[in-house]
């Protein structure tokens, strides 16, 4: 079981443009988007917005950006609820002088504040890299954070972890996410061609922060896992699985796993949320000239009725909706249709 790895592809994107915030030659912080318009576009990046998510403390949608630096690192950054110019960022401050990438990814933040996320260091350009960490803080600028797992590790199973995506915060000390093994190929008979990065036994994972060292218990039922969020009482947790057109629920506790939606057979669902009785998830969609998945189509369901509403949009395929609390909006990762190398995104907010 394979599953590409969008951290690589941030890591092998050259040098961007900075990111350009809806409002500029102001220094207040300004509420609301550029253009209104639905869907409305919240971010106008020469690089990539990533793994948006509802961050309620912070008062926005907390993502990760690129500010555009000559290394190509990449920040964390909350935008209000209805778009404008960025509340909080958060960027590596052990590297002043640029001479690492540093990547932070995956922020999720907890109803108490907590702040968790991704951060990788390599040497711009080379793999593998050289740390990697699950790191808690706030969001004040000079918090690095605590390292409290460093990557890779071996799992109670014997399974090499070198990567994390999906955070979600399950209680205050309680982090849940998919890890996976990061292979870097190159196709063969291509010794210079880019590396190919992939990854391999991808499951879920609850991480207990509290008291330290980190434990960790991998959930049975859940290898191939492509993502993973919780239900708004935090009482299960709603998953997808590579090859498998269901949307299914684990209960926490019980250990039961039920299907919850079946998108039809030959059917690829991923991205899942359950919000209330909507169910957000991202459909079908064809990989970019990389291989990496470029998205799919936005599709909410109304579970009482099976109901599914698709966006349909021409000129862009999304990517990781991230809900919030009301269950009638979203935001999500925008790729253009048009095949690139090194595709961008942008934030969409999404009304339902």
């Amino acid at each position: 079981m394979r599953l590409r790895l969008r951290l690589a592809a941030l890591l092998a994107l050259s040098a961007s443009c900075a990111h350009t915030d809806p409002f500029t030659g102001s220094s207040t912080t300004l509420v609301g988007p550029r253009d209104p318009t639905p869907p409305v576009r919240l971010t106008y990046s020469g690089g990539r917005d990533l793994t948006p998510s509802w961050g309620g403390v912070s008062g926005g949608w907390v993502y990760t950006h690129q500010p555009g630096t000559t290394d190509d690192d990449s920040c964390l950054g909350v935008l209000p609820a209805p778009g404008g110019t960025r509340l909080h960022e958060k960027c590596d401050a052990t590297d002043p002088t640029h001479q690492w990438q540093d990547v932070m990814l995956d922020p999720a933040e907890s109803p108490a504040g907590r702040l968790a996320w991704v951060e990788t260091h390599m040497a711009p350009g080379r793999y593998p890299p050289l740390r990697s960490s699950l790191r808690v803080g706030s969001w004040a600028p000079t918090d690095t954070g605590s390292p409290v797992r460093t990557l890779p590790y071996f799992s109670p199973g014997g399974t090499t972890y070198s990567t994390l995506h999906h955070l979600t915060w399950l209680g205050p000390d309680t982090l849940v996410a998919v890890a996976a093994t990061i292979r870097y190929d190159r196709p063969a008979g291509c010794p210079s061609c880019k590396l190919d990065t992939l990854l391999v036994n991808p499951e879920i994972v609850l991480y207990d922060l509290g008291p330290l060292p980190v434990t960790e218990r991998p959930l049975a039922g859940t290898l191939g896992a492509t993502s993973v969020s919780a239900t708004e009482d935090r009482t299960a947790l709603v998953f997808t699985r590579e090859g498998d057109s269901r949307v299914l629920q684990y209960t926490l506790g019980s250990a039961d796993t039920v299907g919850l939606y079946d998108f039809g057979t030959g059917r690829r669902v991923r991205d899942a949320t359950l919000m209330g009785t909507r169910l957000w998830a991202i459909v079908d969609g064809t990989p970019g000239q990389s291989g990496e998945d470029l998205g799919g189509s936005l599709t909410v369901v109304d579970l009482p009725s099976g109901q599914e509403t698709l966006r349909l949009d021409p000129d862009y395929l999304y990517r990781h909706p991230a809900v919030a609390p009301s269950g009638t909006k979203a935001v999500v990762e925008g790729y253009q249709v048009t095949p690139q190398v090194d595709p961008v995104s942008d934030l969409w907010l999404m009304d339902q």
